[in-house]
């Protein structure tokens, strides 16, 4: 639809008796994957997509359905500027029982990520090839030796990071060092964040990722599990446990929303959480 259609795709469509606004290409693609859920899965599962998802009194508590979860085209303004770090997104959730049995994020260039209750965390690559397993969360413990990531596009998110006087204060010491040294340090910001780049963190390309202002629970839960799965860190900025099983019975609600840190190391989470303890 991208490739041979691009104004229409983009389109501005209303959604439910709501009218909701959404875009074609979104819409086109939830469609697409909730007829091939239901004809896969006849009767045994319930597709959760954006109509849904942006009602803050959802709640599936009660509910005994194996439950998908779904957000086809997760990073639609990047696709729509031919960017990358858009992707798919899906996660399979029993709510009675509060169990995930498996998530999976699909970046288009390169294939899916994926985990269930049963297996580790997998990658499956474009052109048929078989899966192989995650490499895991990098070894890196030091806060001054990671790269991490943040989404910060837009202006709120991009200000929770750049308004936090500790963080913004050790940024500026490890300038003042490469300064001293003549040389470059390892460390790396990186203004992208959500699923795409906690796969990344499940297969050690990156070290951490965070959210300071908080992201809905459906927006994160797909990338923490596979990462979770895969031996990462995933814990409140005040580093207590975050239950995804939990906070999914409620994934649209304004006081479910979850600042985090995803973390190759438990060293790490900790470094990074005293750099950016509030005053």
């Amino acid at each position: 639809m991208v490739k041979y259609d691009p104004e229409s795709a983009f389109e501005l469509a209303l959604l439910g008796s709501r009218h909701k606004p959404i875009l074609a290409i979104d819409l086109h693609a939830e469609r697409a994957c909730q007829n091939r859920l239901y004809r896969r899965f006849s009767g045994k599962l319930e597709v959760i997509g954006e109509e849904k998802l942006r009602d803050p009194n959802l709640d599936l508590s009660r509910e005994s359905r194996l439950i998908a979860l779904i957000d086809m085209v997760d990073g639609t303004d990047l696709l729509k500027r031919g960017l990358s770090n858009w992707c798919s997104a899906l996660i399979f959730y029993r709510p009675k029982k509060k169990e995930i049995e498996a998530a999976f994020v699909g970046l288009p260039t390169e294939g899916i990520y994926y985990a269930t209750k049963k297996s580790p965390a997998l990658f499956q690559p474009n052109g048929r090839k078989k899966p192989r397993r995650l490499k895991g969360p990098s070894s890196v413990s030091r806060w001054e030796d990671a790269s991490v990531c943040f989404y910060g596009q837009k202006a709120k998110n991009f200000l929770s990071c750049a308004g936090n006087q500790k963080l913004i204060k050790d940024l500026k010491e490890i300038r003042k060092k490469e300064k001293e040294s003549g040389k470059e340090t390892i460390f790396r910001i990186y203004n992208f964040g959500g699923n795409p780049m906690m796969v990344k963190l499940a297969d050690g390309f990156v070290d951490a990722v965070f959210d300071f202002e908080g992201q809905a629970p459906h927006d994160v839960a797909p990338g923490a599990y596979i990462a979770q799965k895969a031996g990462a860190i995933f814990r409140d900025l005040k580093g207590q446990p975050i239950s995804l099983p939990n906070v999914l019975l409620k994934p649209a609600a304004d006081d479910s929303r979850l600042r985090y840190i995803l973390s190759s190391t438990t060293g790490l989470f900790r470094a990074f959480q005293k750099i950016i303890k509030q005053n």
